[in-house]
């Protein structure tokens, strides 16, 4: 199946991120410094079809509240979509009309945002209790992204981190 013939809808929207993933790649292969962030991309494959994915994952250096962690799906022969991103706060001043900046949130993609054009900015916005760190935010993204090897790239940390998701979705 390919993005070409099928209508993305928010539901198939909600299938392409929640479809079992593994990580084929990662570049750098630990978080990098430039320009004023950390930074790493990691490569992905679905499991059970052959669509190809990107995840990106950024923090701000000296404002660690300030990051974002992505999935981005990467038709052949077609434009790049931005599926889903989990995001810290945000500088107030820059997004001063928009509350949820001071909020952890996250932005899904639409079929609306889709026909609109907005390929690299997912439009819908929840705000999230789900995670209130990076790493919390990293465990929380590959859950919902369901990328099945996490642990074999991102090891005790995220398995930690997972583990203080569900303590805390427990009580």
């Amino acid at each position: 199946m390919n993005i070409e013939f099928i209508p993305l809808t928010d539901e198939n929207i909600k299938e392409f991120v929640r479809c079992a993933k593994t990580i084929v790649c990662t570049e750098p292969k630990e978080m990098k410094s430039e320009n004023g962030y950390f930074r790493q991309s990691l490569s992905l494959h679905s499991v059970k079809n052959d669509y190809q994915f990107k995840v990106f994952l950024r923090q701000n250096e000296t404002f660690r509240e300030n990051f974002s962690v992505g999935l981005i799906y990467c038709p052949v022969n077609f434009n790049q979509i931005h599926l889903f991103r989990c995001n810290g706060k945000h500088n107030t001043k820059s997004f001063a009309n928009e509350h949820y900046h001071i909020e952890y949130h996250c932005h899904w993609q639409s079929e609306k945002g889709i026909v609109d054009g907005k390929l690299s900015k997912p439009d819908k916005i929840i705000i999230s209790d789900k995670y209130s760190t990076f790493k919390e935010a990293v465990a929380h993204f590959m859950q919902e992204c369901n990328i099945t090897n996490a642990e074999e790239y991102f090891g005790e940390s995220l398995e930690q981190s997972l583990f203080d998701v569900f303590e805390r979705e427990e009580k």
